[in-house]
This record gives C-alpha cells, structure tokens and sequence, in this order.
C-alpha cells in the first residue's frame, strides 16, 4: 500500500483569528509529502507510512507510476525556461527537478518534512539541476504569511487528501497564481467501492491491500474522494477550469507492483498493533504480494483525478 482562509477579519472575526491560525498551523504540523505528502492526518494520529530515507524505494515507484499522466497534462500548458513554478507538499521533488530538467525554468518546493527537503536537495544536485530549484520548510498554512510573489504554475499532488482543512490551504496557493497563470491539483477521487479497483485474475494479496488500505485511510483520516470537490473548491474561488480528468494506472510490471508489497512491509507492525491483522496473516499476504508482483496479473492502482485551473489574467 502506498499511499498514500481569507486575508481580511472584521471586528466579529478578529477574535477568532489566533484559533483559526492555530488549526491551520497544527494541520501542517503534521503534514509532509505523500509523494510524501503528510505526517499524520489528525494531530493526534501519528503519520504511519515512512519519509526520508526509510521510504524513498516506495516513494520513487508511487512517482514512476503516476508521472506519465502528470506529464502528459503539463505538455499542454505550453511551460518554458520562463515560466516560474511553485510545487507544494514536494516530498522528495519528483515533480519540481523534472519539470526543472525539461523546462529549464526555476521551481520553489515547499514541504514541512526535513528528512524530503533533503532528499529533494541531494537528488537536485545529482540530476543537475539544483540551480534551477529551491526548496524550504514551510507549512502550507504559512504560505500567504511567507511568500509574496506570484507565479506561472501552481501545483500540487497526494497532499490535500490529508489535510483537515483543505480548502484554507488551497486559498493560499490560489493567492500565489499569477493572473492569467494555473493551479494544477492531482488527488484521489474514489474511496474504496471495489467497482472502482480492478485485479485480473482476481488475487487475495490484492484484497487484502484494498481491506488494509480502507482501514489506513480511516485511521489516518484520508480523504480518498478529495478530487471530486477540487473543481468546484476552484471556480468557488474565481478561477476557471480548464481540466477535470479522472485516470487510473494499471499495474502489469513486477516493478511497479511491488509498491504493493513495500507499503505493506513499512505498515507490518502498525496493522498488527492495531488489531486489524495477525502476525501469520501478515506473513501469508507478503507472499501473496510476491505472487501478485512475479505472475501475470494487472492490478488498479488508486483513481486519480487531474485538476487545472486558471486565474483570470
């Protein structure tokens, strides 16, 4: 498994604006890229899945199996060396150093979590690009309070399914689009109804991801059906919207289902403590995932949704 506001106060609201900002902040306090995108959903549910280091093998095929329809949507928004790029919730910056790479043009990463910015930072150098990138801390809730330029493209992806409050932090990242420029969210946008997620031939293994991934979600307080409102949380907020495209990646390659397999090793123990599993069965689902990724099978990954935006110039 892999998964994975407004600027003014008037004198009635003034007094709520310390708790509000308190929200927002502990929001992000625990919230960090899903390619790695979040910490824990809940301030008191500590983040499950691994970041840094300890889970860049997982996070780097989550990228390998999502980036070819990321980058067939940013082909046609027509970016060159001019254009200025803000990606938030980064994570390790797949995105950010491949758009930089193809482009040419600079990026700002934002991400909460150190141990990515340093994976971001370390992989920007290796690919060449680390003069056309720039990544920093920052809480998606400090964006309004921190930054002040605007920019061509503003993106996102797997990051507001795991915020409490996701439509204050979109607020701030519409604030940061350039007149005339786009806000690009991709996100979840079907819980788990097993129309929406397909095994061919069937595979326990591939049950028992989708009964533990369920459960992941409830525990980490997931929105898995986040990109259903992303359309209308933008027009809400004066943009129009250009794009609205749900997509699924079928899994056929030992490769890339191992992502499987991965997610379930760094979540062994957490579903055994929480009483969803056993230790043997555990044991029998990992040699399941091994059958999965080694035989023929092709196997659903999440639903998706693409989401683009634009600010009227």
């Amino acid at each position: 498994m892999s998964i994975p506001g407004t600027t003014g106060l008037t004198a009635e609201t003034a007094s709520a604006k310390p708790t509000e900002a308190a929200t927002e902040k502990a929001d992000e306090l625990k919230t960090a890229g899903l390619a790695s995108k979040a910490l824990s959903a809940k301030a008191d549910t500590p983040y499950w899945m691994e970041v840094g280091k300890k889970g860049v093998n997982r996070l780097n095929l989550q990228c390998e199996i999502l980036d070819p329809k990321t980058w067939e949507l940013l082909e046609t928004l027509g970016l060159s060396s001019e254009s200025q790029v803000l990606d938030v919730g980064c994570g390790n910056a797949s995105m950010a150093r491949q758009v930089a790479k193809r482009y040419g043009c600079q990026v700002l990463g934002l991400d909460a979590e150190p141990k990515q910015l340093e994976l971001a930072k370390t992989a920007a150098i290796a690919d060449g690009v680390n003069g056309f990138t720039t990544f920093e801390q920052c809480l998606a809730s400090e964006i309004r309070e921190r930054y002040t330029e605007q920019f061509d493209v503003v993106m996102c992806r797997l990051f507001l399914c795991h915020l409490d409050h996701p439509e204050r932090v979109l607020a701030q990242m519409i604030e940061r689009v350039k007149p005339g420029g786009v806000l690009i969210c991709e996100d979840l946008t079907h819980g788990f109804e097993r129309e929406h997620y397909t095994c061919t031939p069937s595979s326990e293994g591939y049950e028992f991801w989708l009964d533990m991934a369920e459960h992941y979600g409830k525990i980490q307080a997931t929105d898995f059906q986040i990109g259903q409102k992303l359309a209308a949380m933008a027009e809400e907020r004066g943009l129009k919207v250009i794009t609205n495209k749900p997509y699924q990646s079928q899994l056929t390659s030992p490769r890339l289902k191992a992502i499987f397999r991965l997610g379930m090793l760094e979540l062994r123990e957490k579903f055994i403590d929480s009483g969803k599993t056993t230790s043997d069965r555990m044991d029998r689902a990992l040699e399941e995932f091994r059958e999965l990724e080694e035989g023929d099978f092709t196997a659903d990954y999440f639903p998706m949704i693409q989401v683009v935006a634009r600010k009227p110039s």
